[in-house]
């Protein structure tokens, strides 16, 4: 049989019912939004509708998927910067949330209220220095000109400025967490009125520290975060907005499981090679991450012990490896699973050389 994915929908339900436990102890206006992006499978996609999530797209096509899925317009976060004109339409009309990136989206905001008539309600993604030395290319830069812009057209009434967002690449310690809330509250004193501070993703690092990764640092927890932010925000008196959280790798992370085969061992390259890819997995592969059990189901010579082989895919891409300098037993025919691939990896997934893995449901 050819590796395929092994889907458990009971770890997504999991994990969104600790997110929001942890959070809505803390605020009563919690919402959790689900990132597309991160896997678009569609029994996760409709797990996070059933259990009340929010959709939260960066593009058109991300956008026609949510609905597809039966999410409501006013259940959809939309990001991103391809935004198109007509779901900008669509999500102002309906009282979705639109978080504006750029001047394109300002441009088009000001476009629809100006042929409706109507003070369009828009957030604002901020971009500033969270402290993490990674210069972000998204957002609206929070003290420039065109920031200064959108406080002058909400003070105007021109247009609504109903809630801030952010969101920063390698951010899980507990430091980002407050730097950012700290910067959101202090931003919604530009505004007259902020319903909601919507704080992106990056909450995997409770996850991934659960889960044993390398690379996980910190003691951080989802509980822990719910503090930080709870604290900064009590001391700035916001504790009383909506909080949203867009969760991607916390949500569907534990959820996939790879399931593949070998293939063959070469000893004089030392070199195992699976009937998968590392574009099955992405991002985990690319960081040398994986964790991954060896059922041994072989029978040749499966008592041999390998010292520092690559364990590589099926493509014929020299980069192609999946895990470096393993040590252990291996044999032709031996399962190898790779645990918690769920967040970037079957999105990534592709048509290259062979068809797509197929997904099981456990």
């Amino acid at each position: 049989m050819v590796s395929f994915y092994k889907y458990n929908p009971m770890k997504v339900e999991e994990s969104i019912n600790s997110i929001r436990q942890a959070f809505s102890s803390r605020f009563p206006e919690f919402c959790l939004a689900y990132s597309f992006k991160t896997n678009s499978f569609p029994g996760i996609l409709s797990k996070a509708r059933d259990m009340g999530l929010l959709a939260e797209v960066v593009s058109p096509e991300e956008f026609q998927n949510a609905v597809k899925m039966g999410f409501c317009t006013r259940d959809i976060l939309y990001n991103g910067v391809c935004k198109s004109r007509d779901q900008v339409a669509l999500t102002i009309a309906a009282g979705g949330i639109l978080n504006m990136d750029n001047q394109r989206d300002l441009d088009m905001v000001l476009e629809i209220s100006g042929s409706s008539g109507v003070v369009p309600k828009v957030g604002v993604r901020l971009n500033f220095d969270v402290g993490n030395r990674i210069r972000s290319r998204f957002g609206i830069k929070a003290d420039g000109p065109l920031y200064s812009r959108i406080v002058a057209l909400d003070s105007e009434g021109r247009i609504a400025v109903n809630g801030l967002s952010c969101h920063f690449t390698s951010t899980k310690e507990d430091f980002y967490w407050r730097r950012k809330a700290l910067v959101l509250s202090q931003k919604a004193r530009d505004f007259r009125h902020i319903e909601y501070l919507d704080f992106g993703g990056s909450l995997a690092g409770a996850w991934e520290k659960s889960d044993g990764r390398s690379g996980a640092k910190g003691s951080v927890q989802w509980s822990d975060v719910a503090s930080s932010i709870y604290e900064v925000l009590h001391a700035e008196g916001l504790d009383g907005r909506k909080i949203i959280l867009e969760c991607g790798t916390a949500v569907c992370g534990s959820s996939f499981d790879l399931v593949t085969e070998v293939l063959h061992i070469k000893d004089e390259e030392g070199i195992a090679v699976l009937d998968a890819s590392f574009c099955d997995m992405y991002l985990d592969a690319l960081r040398d991450s994986l964790h991954f059990e060896v059922i041994h189901e072989g029978n040749d010579n499966p008592q041999r012990h390998l010292e520092n082989y690559s364990i590589c895919g099926s493509t014929c891409l020299e980069n192609d490896i999946v895990k470096k300098s393993f040590n252990g037993r291996l044999a032709q025919g031996d399962r190898i699973v790779f645990r918690n691939v769920g967040a970037y990896s079957f999105c990534f997934a592709n048509g290259f050389i062979r068809n797509p893995l197929e997904v099981v449901t456990i």
